[in-house]
């Protein structure tokens, strides 16, 4: 694990972000509080977020709009100015969601934050931060700098590519193979078939082929961004002046329909993924866990969690749809909506007034996150958590029991061998297998070869006894 460095042109962003937002006309956010008659104590709080608006991870010609230096000159996969205006906002709206909690003395000794470790996450994590921590120090002779943003550690971990926690692309040949069926179910072959019309129009348009589920949604994935942009395919003229003939036939009201066609391919691409049970252990299961060790870790002082975890009241993830995706299906609370930008899991451990030895879990989901420029207060949905006994709760106020959690995400452990789990071989235990092989080929070969010499001498000295004998 290792600290990112900061980048000099995200610090500055950051700080215009903060000047305009404190001397535009945005208004205060109100508070989530909580009174003595609450039967719970809200104990520790842990947050995961999926990423701000982004540019396209890739366009390729010669799908429209693919010229980056133009349309897209922060880069592919970058966030907009929206995204961090956006995640800075959310930042302001969740210190002041958990004000009564917070207090006005919190400081960023009081929070760990963990982000993936690409550009658009690690960013994502700072303007969340600098809303949270805003006006850190008011005090008249504090540095100017003071007054507007508070740096803060974020953790990552590199490389990138090994990362199991916080993203789902670490190599699982066994996942991958469960995957790869799931994706060619005959549902999701009736889908494409259904549709075989759009898709080979829109071949023509990119020139290359859509036989897959996963193929489709990412082109779904980039006309979606490039509309949230005022990017439309039929708009766009290329600086080449090469533009595909379908492209002329159509409108606006058209592309939005095929927009709107195209995102059941990443519904279904999402509905596909992690239905699995071992998927969903090598995909969420590193998370869940360590969520429910730091709680276990606030319970009991028997059950200490790594890090010194037990000092922090904030815990924040800043990762992709696709993990929010793995955790709202594994535990099958998903309502089958695609995972908005910014949308966040907000994990919550209560501790009973009643009895203190009894905690809670309260999970709430945020995932309407378009208007959040305007946004005054935050509106995150309940998620009742199945296999939970709400028994003793109002329907106002239900909870899972912390133990009750523990065990529903017991099964989802992750494997502590990962390569053997997975079925990953190293380069030397492939080059051994390789060489095995080649040895029992030629010991094969070597026998047969020995066997066909008897068999000739054997025919020869027979033919030489039946000549002495003539």
């Amino acid at each position: 694990m290792a600290y990112d460095s900061w980048n000099i042109w995200s610090f500055f962003t950051i700080i215009l972000i903060i000047i305009d937002s404190n001397y535009g006309q945005i208004s205060t956010p109100l508070s989530r509080s909580w009174t003595f008659n609450d039967p719970t104590i809200l104990r520790h709080v842990q947050l995961v977020f999926r990423h701000g608006d982004r540019t396209p991870v890739y366009v390729e010609p010669p799908e429209p709009y693919y010229e980056k230096h133009k349309y897209w000159p922060q880069g592919f996969g970058q966030l907009t100015k929206q995204g961090k205006a956006k995640a800075y906002r959310l930042g302001q709206l969740l210190r002041n969601y958990y004000s009564d909690y917070l207090g006005w003395r919190f400081s960023v000794q009081e929070v760990f934050t963990q982000s993936s470790a690409l550009d658009r996450c690690i960013e994502t994590a700072q303007l969340i931060m600098a809303g949270i921590l805003a006006r850190w120090d008011i005090s008249p002779n504090s540095e100017p700098l003071a007054k507007l943003w508070q740096p803060t550690p974020i953790e990552t971990f590199i490389p990138a590519d090994e990362d199991t926690l916080l993203r789902v692309n670490k190599p699982c040949p066994e996942a991958d193979e469960i995957k790869e069926r799931l994706m060619d179910s005959r549902r999701n072959r009736r889908l494409l078939q259904r549709h075989s019309a759009l898709l080979d129009q829109l071949e023509q348009i990119l020139s290359r082929h859509l036989h897959t589920i996963e193929h489709v949604s990412n082109v779904h994935e980039n006309m979606n961004i490039m509309h949230e942009n005022g990017y439309y395919w039929y708009k766009w003229q290329p600086e080449s002046g090469n533009r595909s003939k379908e492209l002329s036939s159509w409108t606006q009201e058209s592309e939005e329909e095929i927009l709107r066609q195209l995102k059941l391919f990443e519904m279904a691409k999402y509905r596909s993924m992690f239905d699995d049970d071992f998927i969903k252990k090598v995909r969420a299961g590193e998370l869940l866990h360590r969520i429910g060790d730091i709680f276990k870790s606030k319970r009991s002082v028997l059950e200490p969690a790594a890090d010194s975890d037990r000092d922090y009241r904030l815990h924040l993830y800043s990762t992709h749809d696709t993990k929010l995706a793995a955790l709202l299906q594994t535990l099958n609370v998903w309502n089958h909506e695609l995972v908005p930008y910014l949308g966040t899991l907000m994990f919550e451990l209560h501790q009973s007034r009643e009895n203190s030895s009894q905690y809670y879990v309260q999970l709430w989901y945020l995932n309407q996150t378009a208007d959040l420029l305007e946004m005054n207060e935050l509106r995150p949905h309940r998620l009742d958590i199945p296999g939970c006994d709400h028994e003793e709760f109002d329907e106002q106020d239900l909870m899972c029991p912390l133990d009750d959690f523990l065990i529903l995400i017991e099964p989802f452990k992750p494997p502590q061998d990962w390569k053997h789990s997975c079925g990953v071989h190293s380069e030397l235990t492939a080059m051994i297998s390789v060489n095995i092989l080649l040895l029992i080929v030629n010991l094969t070969m070597m026998f047969f070869l020995l066997m066909g010499i008897m068999y000739v001498c054997s025919c020869i000295n027979s033919r030489s006894g039946y000549e002495r004998l003539r």
